[in-house]
């Protein structure tokens, strides 16, 4: 039964029917929602644009067990949102993996990050695991992984990926903070290939096992890892509402980006919302002249990512306390493409963005 009620919805989800997951979008709902494409916030239109900074949710760095990549100290968690706010910015994206809630035994970081984001109404995505391990355990997940290890382990944790999903996922379910769930994180053109069927498959049980405890969220797969000129986008699946695409190359050249272009063809076939996640690199460990020839081509991908029309973007963030990142002014490269990027997403939607 569950089978044929799956096949019906990617069905509709295909012909371009409203997922049954589409829901309300009144002045009443606290979540931000899909309708048609759009992503919408208590009636209106809403961006997710803001801010990658994948280790928000790292703990000091003596816990062993829950640091990992450059820890966010109080102020600077403050800094963060209070500046994408101002530069009328939405939301953040982080990482929030079994190695940042000690395998679901402790949420004392994230929780704090969220209360913290809620005081600066900033919404927040969150990944759930890094095809690569970043930071998650160390371990590619191959199509082996895909298939079954999401279920059974052997990924280096006690607890499975699909127990973690589930867990977080109860946790914060009526937490309207929380944006969106991202499945996995990856460098799409990093790594071996996988079977895209596979893959394809893990995504579409992972999604619908989310919407069972959980009809609050947008939830998306992330980027595209799909490599087969056949495979069906993630956006086909019904309980998947935003398609997601990157661009973190370094030297680019195009006068316009084939992955926003690509990722807002995918997603508006299936009446879905594209968030290009992330826009550029940490810039953090580069010398001063790469920091700005970097930070040049960052705003070309920023600027075509605009021309395509995507619904949000988040722009790679550099390491606070780096002297090299910041302007007379203390504005970080990565905040003033955020203020380059904010207002044309705005205008698309006829409104201010909300300083």
């Amino acid at each position: 039964m569950r089978q044929f009620f799956i096949a019906a919805a990617l069905m509709a989800s295909a012909i371009g029917c409203v997922s049954p997951y589409a829901l309300r979008h009144d002045r009443d709902d606290p979540f931000v929602r899909r309708f048609d494409g759009n992503l919408y916030l208590r009636g209106v239109r809403y961006p997710l644009v803001g801010i990658d900074a994948r280790t928000l949710a790292s703990s000091v760095p003596s816990d062993k067990i829950s640091s990992c990549g450059h820890w966010y100290a109080p102020e600077e968690i403050d800094d963060l949102f209070h500046k994408v706010r101002e530069s009328g910015g939405t939301a953040v994206r982080l990482w929030a993996f079994r190695s940042f809630t000690e395998e679901g035994r402790s949420f004392r970081q994230l929780d704090y990050v969220i209360a913290r984001a809620k005081a600066y109404d900033v919404r927040l995505v969150l990944a759930l695991v890094h095809r690569h391990g970043a930071c998650d355990g160390g371990k590619l997940r191959d199509t082996v992984w895909y298939r079954r290890g999401y279920r059974q382990g052997g990924d280096g944790f006690g607890q499975t990926y699909l127990d973690h999903v589930r867990g977080i996922v109860e946790r914060y379910r009526d937490e309207p903070t929380v944006a969106m769930w991202q499945l996995t994180d990856a460098d799409p053109w990093t790594g071996p290939p996988v079977d895209d069927n596979a893959v394809f498959a893990f995504a579409q049980d992972v999604a619908y096992e989310i919407k069972k405890i959980d009809r609050n969220h947008l939830v998306a797969f992330g980027p595209d890892i799909l490599h087969g000129s056949k495979a069906k986008p993630f956006a086909a699946i019904p309980w998947v509402d935003v398609h997601m695409g990157s661009d973190t190359r370094r030297l680019w050249i195009r006068a316009w980006s084939e992955n926003a272009y690509d990722c807002v063809a995918a997603a508006k076939k299936y009446r879905k919302a594209c968030i290009m996640s992330p826009i550029g690199v940490d810039l953090s460990r580069d010398t001063r002249p790469l920091k700005d020839l970097y930070a040049t081509m960052r705003d070309g991908q920023v600027a075509s990512a605009l021309i395509t029309g995507v619904d949000g973007s988040f722009i790679a963030a550099q390491q606070p306390g780096d002297p090299m990142i910041a302007d007379p002014d203390g504005v970080s490269p990565a905040i003033r493409a955020l203020r380059f990027l904010v207002h044309f997403v705005w205008d698309r939607t006829g409104r201010h963005p909300p300083y």
